[in-house]
């Protein structure tokens, strides 16, 4: 009783001095910074030192420098630089949002924004416009190509992953279809489970940050590889690891009659939703299906289970959990499931323990991924109503 009475006396101690001082500070409404030099933003070029200024009050650059993690501006890249600030005596930040900030000089463009200890401290980062030039991520130097049925490139960027975009051409070799997208880390990809038509086929890469936009664009198309009717045939017949099957080509996780099947969000380049009497699931147009996979279908990502079915709620995979909605999109960012807030990462991982975000301190159980709100963490540290770490 005596220890709940000593930690109630604190917390208000410390609230009200809390208070006290950041009423005393004057809030700082707009950053303004200038980027003044960025040396030479060209492919082929090394990546430099670069200049910030501030013009506003209250406030001054400490320190700026490029994100970009390897020492070459590669084609069509997008630089991004972290600017670090101080609040001068009496004043102190306290807005992260985009229309706070005031950004000019090669193109600057706001990103993300976190303020700490207190306000006297914030770490801003933005883009600036893209590399111009060829220099080395070219298809060239992506040294695209196919081994046997396998696409395999260079990793000329250090990156989480690759997308990888398989096309079939037309027959007269002037237009493409998507087949489908999929995800590498190891600068290969084995897309014989697809190649179930005869024809050319090629294939596109980028790179891909899981936390942020590198901004790289789509590579060129490699050489054309061509599947004569015999090997489309055995194709369709052939399942990997990869979570791809074409076991049947015409068909798919459950019977359904095109007559009296119900059609889901609507067809894509990539193939068509589909519903049966077990759930959704997913055709592509060369008659296969995805499972035990991630697969993105119009710029969403959606797991399929082992018999090719679409997830949604709550599930777990190799250790992590996710959540996908209703539609069985992947959720990220802040969202509320039932009575508790969660948060998820770009991946869609849910994050537990403390977590840096949106600028505060954040406590999430380490075991359900729940928000903890108006109450002492494990450590000591106490979270007000919105979970927001006061101490």
């Amino acid at each position: 009783m005596k220890m709940k009475l000593l930690k109630a006396v604190i917390l208000c101690f410390l609230m009200s001095a809390f208070t006290v001082s950041a009423l005393a500070d004057t809030r700082i409404d707009t950053v303004s910074v200038t980027v003044t030099d960025a040396g030479t933003l060209e492919a082929g070029e090394s990546i430099g030192d670069v200049t910030v200024t501030s013009s506003g009050e209250g406030y001054y650059v400490e320190n700026a420098y490029f994100l970009n993690d390897h020492d070459i501006w590669q084609k069509n890249e997008r630089p991004r630089i972290r600017i670090e600030l101080y609040a001068d005596e009496g004043y102190r930040f306290s807005y992260t949002s985009e229309s706070h900030f005031s950004l000019s000089g090669f193109g600057a463009t706001y990103s993300d924004a976190n303020i700490m200890d207190d306000g006297s401290y914030m770490e801003l980062d933005i883009y600036l416009d893209r590399v111009t030039g060829e220099g080395t991520s070219s298809s060239e130097d992506y040294n695209l190509a196919w081994d046997d049925y396998t696409a395999t490139w260079n990793m000329v960027y250090s990156t989480d992953y690759y997308e990888i975009r398989l096309y079939r051409w037309n027959s007269s070799g002037t237009s493409t279809s998507i087949v489908t997208t999929k995800r590498s880390d190891d600068g290969e990809y084995d897309f014989t489970s697809y190649l179930t038509r005869s024809g050319n086929y090629s294939f596109r890469v980028r790179p891909v940050d899981a936390d942020f936009d590198t901004g790289q664009l789509w590579s060129d198309h490699s050489p054309k590889l061509y599947i004569d009717s015999d090997e489309a045939s055995d194709n369709r017949g052939y399942t990997d690891d990869s979570g791809s099957g074409n076991s049947a080509y015409y068909s798919g996780p459950g019977y359904y009659d095109t007559t009296d099947s119900q059609y889901g969000p609507g067809s894509t380049a990539l193939g068509q939703w589909i519903q049966d009497d077990t759930g959704w699931w997913y055709r592509y147009n060369n008659g296969g299906w995805p499972f035990s996979s991630w697969q993105v279908i119009d710029d969403k990502w959606y797991y399929f289970n082992d018999q090719g079915y679409l997830l949604t709620g709550w599930f777990q995979l190799n250790g992590a959990w996710y959540y996908c909605g209703e539609d069985g999109a992947m959720t990220t960012g802040w969202q509320k499931i039932g009575p508790y807030w969660y948060y998820f990462s770009n991946s869609g991982v849910m994050a537990t323990g403390w977590n840096l975000l949106d600028g505060g301190w954040y406590y999430l159980d380490p075991s359900s991924g729940a928000l903890w709100t108006g109450t002492f963490t494990p450590d000591g540290h106490y979270v007000n109503a919105n979970g927001l770490r006061l101490y």
